[in-house]
């Protein structure tokens, strides 16, 4: 009877042992899974975007990545407002707004664009690109906070002596299509020093609207013929991450964003 029983625990363990190896292998095999969609080679971009002075595109799936103008996106830029997304979770973070309570007043200033002549919150301020609401915040901030987070995170070359309302603006603070691209793969993965919740919702307002494809992301640009688009699109559940510029012959950031689109709608959709 002894030895029954032993024989027994025997055959168990040999079962469990089995299991274990095989969702190890099946592990294994997972993480070396190629993506159902390949990546377009760079090849594929350049007729998006020839027509322009200087222009590059980093894009990724998380696994492999293609790169439009190696050298270029590696150059660092001033990030214009492309920043509202980490000075709205640096102003998170530290209080000075709320998800439910972010409102602030409009001073009477007058601004060419008539959404921006009115009290904005987080998510408008994001979606209408409000700078006014985000040097606010920035001063609201404060260097020393401002600055620690940057540090934190590495963001760009961290060097906001061009003023606490103005460093990301055609000034002194720089970051490249390759730094900006890891920036938005920490957001995405929420692998950044803030708190989730915080992540979560700053991800809810880049939302884009009016697009085919579920887009999140943020323009940005100095007005003087340039442009950001950085963000990620969902095509079937997977995220594809990039950060796309244009420079020269007319660019704008809306044309940043409206090629991104397209080329990931195009290429990787199908």
């Amino acid at each position: 009877m002894k030895r029954k029983y032993i024989l027994m625990f025997c055959v168990v363990v040999s079962l469990l042992l089995q299991a274990c190896s095989l969702q190890k292998t099946a592990a294994n095999e997972g993480s070396k899974a190629l993506p159902s969609n390949k990546l377009i080679s760079v090849e594929d971009l350049a007729p998006y975007f020839d027509q322009y002075l200087n222009a590059a595109m980093v894009l990724s799936d998380g696994v492999s990545s293609v790169i439009y103008n190696e050298s270029f996106s590696a150059r660092q830029l001033s990030p214009y407002s492309t920043f509202k997304i980490l000075n709205a979770l640096i102003a998170l973070e530290v209080g000075v707004v709320k998800i439910d309570n972010s409102i602030r007043k409009w001073d009477g200033t007058k601004y060419d664009r008539v959404e921006l002549n009115q009290d904005q919150d987080l998510a408008s301020a994001m979606r209408y690109s409000a700078v006014w609401y985000y040097q606010q915040l920035a001063r609201e901030i404060g260097k020393n906070n401002m600055q620690n987070y940057l540090n934190k995170i590495g963001y760009g070359n961290m060097d906001i002596s061009g003023g606490i309302d103005r460093f990301w603006l055609s000034s002194s603070l720089l970051i490249s299509a390759n730094e900006q691209l890891d920036f938005i793969i920490r957001l995405y993965y929420n692998r950044l020093p803030f708190s989730q919740k915080n992540m979560e919702y700053v991800k809810s307002i880049m939302r884009q609207s009016g697009y085919p494809i579920e887009v999140y992301g943020k323009t940005g640009s100095s007005g003087n013929g340039d442009g950001w688009f950085i963000g990620y699109a969902l095509l079937n559940n997977k995220p594809y991450f990039f950060a796309t510029y244009i420079a020269g012959n007319g660019a704008t950031s809306p044309q940043a964003r409206d090629k991104t689109i397209k080329i990931i709608e195009g290429f990787l959709s199908r």
